[in-house]
């Protein structure tokens, strides 16, 4: 049951950040939440207390504009935001996610409709928990300080974020996965940009770090898969390249150009750190040491002040997004031009969000159109019986069969072992019975596709909602393969699923990315969990690395320098009885597909005159030379390194008994490490690692 919790916790909120306080959805001060019937312009719906500690004074309200019907947070007061929410049984939050539950618990917006606009007014000192929320566009004001670590991260529909020149930090992961923001400006004035700050932003273009600001990571922006042009200030003084040391382009395909505006020489002076190589992947105080190498590798162009962009781009650049955003900032709180914030932008979209699908397939499925044709069959000569049987059954049957719906909810890896993932899905209206229930099918690249029925599933009910666990493994070295979910009905036809408000043909994701997910919010699942989610990424890494397979994508971060063969002694190989019937030559182990481990031995008589044992079955060894035979040991999973197998070798009433676990060949590969290549011996210090994150995890449990 832990287990289901955790993962449905994921499930709702893959990328949260965390804080020693927090309240439930059904915490929140009740005496604070208001049901307004004033009919103005905008009508309060809801409101509440959202203050970070007893000192602060914040609070939040929901209006909905009466003419666009367009759904807008608005948070007001002095201080400091809340910056964590959890809603029971599914876990961490953000506070659009807990209003959204309020409103639909007191049936003030129906399922389809969720907050749109997000305004926090002047007074408010910081942006708290909003991750995961919808809204397409978020506005914050003169006097803001700071923007919290994980807060706005996640919000994947926003497309227009106004930020003032009074901000002065920007936390961690604070705008990871915005992945429709194309425009971040950054005022002078910033002193601190957090680590993976707009990761994952894959719109973004260009960036623009502020004047003044002195210390910069390059991991700022990992992962912004469309940015071109990133602007280093004069005022800089320490760089922190990326784990290689060499390329700063990491998931930046698209990055040729980092100009430093300022020259060459004062270049050379900035101070260049990179990932010491005795690092262990976990102290973050022995991470950095200083390099003398102040270059950012081949597949970058670093342009000095001479070599920036001619004028006219500049003004482009940081004038053109300005007085369009500024007007829109001042005028945002005026009843009367809120209809112009939320039309000009997007006016096909909000339309469609909030009326275009769901009111016109709730008429059809209730009753809009049978109404209009009864009393046309009734006023008819034909007799009433018609009617009532053409009419009365099949529209309550009928919609409910267009009406099946399945929608993403969330992800989360397998840490029990298997390199693997679980994906959520929120299930409509969908037969679930038999043979003809609907089909989730994972295409996966280089094998042939595997259909699960929804019938066979785990599922549980959260909040009325039906979901489904969609669980796939891989073998370590598909880490990064992507892998493609889609549906069918019981007639084979193909359904959508929608993700993030829109229907696809299919989710493509990776164990990769999800894992990435882990990583961006590491105060959320504690140290142990974050310890092994580290070791499923450079397990996976050492393993491409050793099959040589996409080896580009293998991103290690642990260099295993304190690991030797004195951690593993205790792993050796055991072999005991009569050895003269049989002798031990060795381990080797298999990572093209799931796990294996081969046990290499020779006997001294035919074959037929043994009885081979593993685990207590009978097997058929295989012969690998004249004296030499091989039996393998199948499915071994993360959790089962230590764990050894017993292999019993019987001739007559003598017994040899040889018992191995993948760490003795990590023992045996550690303690004769020059008959191996680095790839092999790195692979077995990281099953040592894994094995000991592993234990780790579950002891603290």
């Amino acid at each position: 049951m832990k287990k289901r919790l955790f993962l449905a916790a994921l499930a709702a909120c893959l990328m949260i950040q965390t804080c020693p306080t927090y309240v439930t959805a059904d915490q929140l001060p009740q005496e604070e939440a208001t049901v307004d019937i004033d009919v103005s312009t905008e009508a309060i719906l809801l409101s509440g207390d959202c203050s970070e500690t007893s000192m602060d004074h914040v609070k939040w309200k929901v209006v909905r504009n009466d003419e666009t019907g367009v759904l807008k947070l608005v948070v007001s007061g002095s201080g400091m935001m809340k910056s964590f929410y959890e809603i029971p049984e599914i876990g961490s939050s953000g506070l659009t996610e807990v209003v959204e539950q309020q409103l639909l618990e007191k049936n003030l917006i129906d399922k389809s409709s969720y907050i749109e606009e997000i305004e926090i007014c002047k007074g408010v000192k910081s942006v708290g928990a909003l991750m995961n929320s919808r809204a397409k566009k978020i506005y914050l004001p003169d006097g803001l300080e700071q923007i919290d670590e994980g807060a706005l991260c996640d919000c994947e529909e926003l497309v227009e974020l106004r930020i003032p020149d009074s901000l002065k930090w920007v936390g961690d992961y604070s705008l990871y996965n915005c992945s429709k923001l194309e425009k971040i400006e950054l005022p002078e004035g910033v002193i601190e940009l957090g680590d993976m700050a707009f990761g994952m932003c894959s719109s973004l273009k260009e960036l623009r770090i502020p004047e003044g600001l002195e210390t910069v990571y390059c991991s700022l922006w990992d992962d912004c898969t469309g940015l071109e042009k990133i602007y280093l200030p004069h005022s800089l003084k320490k760089f922190y390249k990326d784990y290689s040391g060499e390329n700063q382009t990491d998931g930046c395909p698209a990055l040729a150009d980092i100009y430093f505006e300022g020259t060459e020489d004062e270049w050379a002076a900035v101070e260049m750190y990179s990932v010491d190589e005795n690092w262990d992947g976990y102290n973050e105080s022995s991470k950095w040491v200083k390099s003398e190498d102040n270059s950012l590798g081949d597949e970058i162009t670093l342009r000095f002040q001479d070599a920036q962009p001619t004028p006219t781009e500049e003004p482009e650049a940081t004038a053109t997004p300005v007085p369009t955003e500024e007007p829109e900032a001042t005028a945002t709180p005026v009843p009367t031009e809120e209809p112009e914030a939320t039309v000009t932008p997007a006016p096909t979209e909000e339309p469609k969000a909030t009326a275009t699908p769901v009111p016109t397939e709730e008429p059809e499925a209730t009753a809009t159109p049978v109404p209009t044709e009864e009393p046309e069959a009734t006023a008819t000569p034909v007799p009433t019986e018609e009617p009532e049987a053409t009419a009365t059954p099949v529209p309550t049957e009928e919609p409910e069969e267009k009406t099946v719906r399945v929608k993403y909810s969330g992800a989360g890896l397998s840490l029990n072992g298997k390199i693997g993932a679980v994906v959520f899905l929120e299930v409509k209206n969908a037969d679930v019975s038999g043979e003809d229930s609907l089909s989730v099918i994972i295409s996966r690249e280089n094998k042939e596709d595997e259909i699960l029925r929804l019938s066979e599933l785990k599922h549980f009910n959260l909040y009325d909602k039906e979901i489904y666990e969609v669980p796939v493994f891989a073998a370590p070295k598909e880490y990064s393969d992507t892998i493609s979910l889609s549906l069918v009905d019981g007639d084979k036809n193909e359904l959508p699923v929608t993700v993030g408000g829109k229907e696809l043909s299919s989710y493509d994701y990776s164990i990769k990315a999800i894992t990435d997910k882990y990583l961006a919010n590491p105060s959320l699942y504690g140290e142990s969990t974050i310890n092994l989610v580290k070791a499923i990424r450079n397990y996976c890494g050492y393993s491409m690395l050793m099959t040589g397979y996409k080896t580009e994508n293998a991103k290690i971060t642990d260099k295993l320098k304190d690991i030797t063969a004195d951690n593993l002694i205790y792993y050796a190989p055991e072999v005991t009885g009569n050895k003269e019937i049989a002798k031990y030559k060795g381990l080797g182990l298999g990572l093209k597909a799931d796990m294996t481990m081969q046990v290499y031995f020779s006997l001294s008589d035919a074959p037929e005159d043994y009885t081979i044992e593993l685990l207590g079955c009978k097997v058929v060894p295989e012969k690998i030379s004249d004296d030499t035979y091989c039996v393998d040991v199948t499915d071994i999973s993360g959790g089962s390194l230590a764990t050894r197998s017993t292999i019993k070798i019987k001739k007559g009433d003598e017994c040899c008994t040889i018992k191995v676990s993948a760490l003795s060949w990590a023992q045996s590969v550690l303690s004769r490490t020059k008959g191996h290549n680095k790839n092999t011996v790195n692979l077995a210090k990281m099953l040592y690692r894994y094995q000991c994150a592993y234990d780790r995890y579950f002891c603290l449990e």
